[in-house]
């Protein structure tokens, strides 16, 4: 797993500016994310993928430990659409 520190200091390293900038400038974008998928759009960032939010319905499940049939409320879920030039090995 690669932490914010690793990554702020690698976004630093390419855009010339200190990691303590380089994490200001990653959580904010973030918080913009989140921000713009709250309010209900999709965000695209081209090259990379869509950020959207799924509506999952209620549905019955089971209960693993006592068997137990539940009713599984509904929720939102977010998504991720990768760009289909990103390869995953």
């Amino acid at each position: 797993m690669v932490g914010i520190n690793e990554i702020s200091n690698n976004v630093a390293r390419k855009v010339k500016t200190t990691p303590e900038e380089a994490k200001k400038i990653i959580y904010a974008l973030l918080d913009e994310i989140v921000r713009n998928l709250r309010e209900g759009a999709s965000v695209n960032i081209r090259g990379s993928g869509m950020f959207y939010v799924k509506d999952r319905p209620s549905r019955r499940g089971t209960n693993p430990k006592t068997g137990e049939e539940i009713i599984v409320p509904p929720r939102n879920v977010l998504m991720f659409k990768p760009n289909k030039k990103i390869k995953f090995l």
